[in-house]
């Protein structure tokens, strides 16, 4: 729905300038007769469409830090990564996006700013009046401070979410926490954030899905495998399809903000001349991996099929639960994993990496009330 609401927006307004994550199970504060404060932004990042001269409002008025974007709506999904603190534009503009919008709210920036150099008769660098677009309060990842997080055992996630002041609580699976913050027993539930953006859409309001901000995490995913004839073998491949466009349109489909969990997977055309590719990988990761109806879906699945079609191998998909997949793979069960795996220095010692094929920061499962 909110997809719909933001894509009508820029419809409307597309000649101007031109997003996916809320939180926990907290009341969102009225902002009906809040005053605003613009201080806290001095020193961060916030966004401005490329050629907007608000931008000196941001360097001078605000002591912020201008980060250019090509439109609005690409400004929007920065904020609710929580790559930028805000995105500048005319406040008439960001009013209307708010209004249509749970989890974002408008900051005024005072008339009196002006942008002109001190001491200087020049005009106004912007005459018209500016608000800043942000993530209202409760929708940031800083609300879970003090709470409770569940956690797949024996990933990243337990440091990112002691990073944001949190105790991580371990799960087996995914869906006993989910079942767990239904109760109330936990907060939330961490993941990679296109996970917890399609678990989100997949369960349904009043789930939401809140992003960590990339300076607290954001790591490069890759394959693992025990053979390094397969993982040279992958990389050719990869680059390959990453040349082509292949895998830009794989994240489009997969990892974006657009995804249908419901559309159907591509036809891959694979001879299976050359034996069989024994693929690991967990059932328990949408939108990397899944199972609709008995069919393995997901972005990790198409691309070990391409991958298979590559070797002339017929692929076979192993479910294996994801803190079990490192030593799956080392023992030689499975030829090769193509699972949402963070690469690291220590896994690296324990199972050979692939090149990496994507980037992934961390999100927060949540409710709201």
């Amino acid at each position: 729905m909110r997809r719909i609401a933001i894509c009508l927006l820029s419809v409307l307004i597309m000649s101007t300038l031109v997003g996916c994550s809320p939180a926990p199970e907290i009341d969102v504060p009225e902002s009906e007769g809040t005053t605003f404060d613009i201080a806290p932004f001095a020193g961060k990042p916030l966004g401005v469409a490329v050629g907007n001269p608000a931008d000196e409002v941001i360097k001078n008025d605000i002591g912020a830090t201008p980060v250019y974007y090509p439109d609005l709506s690409q400004g929007i999904e920065a904020v609710r990564r929580a790559e930028i603190d805000g995105f500048v534009a005319d406040l008439s503009i960001v009013q209307v996006v708010a209004e249509q919008s749970e989890d974002l709210q408008v900051i005024p920036i005072p008339t009196e700013f002006t942008s002109a150099p001190v001491g200087s008769s020049s005009e106004p660098a912007y005459p018209d009046q500016l608000g800043i677009l942000t993530l209202k309060p409760d929708y940031s990842a800083a609300a879970f401070e003090g709470r409770s997080i569940g956690v797949i055992t024996n990933t990243l996630c337990y440091y990112t979410t002691e990073a944001l002041g949190a105790t991580p609580v371990n799960y087996a699976e995914s869906a006993a926490a989910v079942e767990d913050i239904r109760q109330g027993e936990v907060d939330g539930y961490m993941n990679a954030l296109s996970v917890v953006r399609a678990m989100a859409a997949e369960l349904g309001d009043p789930f939401i899905a809140v992003a960590v901000p990339t300076n607290i995490f954001s790591a490069q995913l890759g394959g693992i495998s025990h053979d390094q004839a397969t993982i040279d073998s992958f990389n050719t491949f990869l680059a390959g399809i990453e040349k082509d466009g292949t895998l830009d349109a794989m994240k489009t489909r997969w990892l974006s903000a657009e995804l249908d969990l419901d559309a159907p997977m591509p036809d891959i055309t694979n001879t299976g001349e050359n034996g069989v590719l024994i693929v690991a990988t967990t059932s328990d990761a949408m939108p990397y991996a899944y199972q609709r109806n008995g069919e393995w879906m997901g972005f990790s699945v198409e691309l070990a099929l391409l991958f298979g079609a590559y070797e002339g191998k017929t692929v076979e998909f192993v479910d294996i639960a994801f803190g079990a997949l490192i030593p799956f793979i080392a023992d030689q069960n499975a030829d090769i994993s193509l699972a949402n795996m963070v690469i690291t220095p220590e896994r690296a010692e324990l199972v050979l990496f692939t090149d990496p094929f994507c980037n992934e920061q961390h999100g927060i499962l949540a409710m709201r009330k």
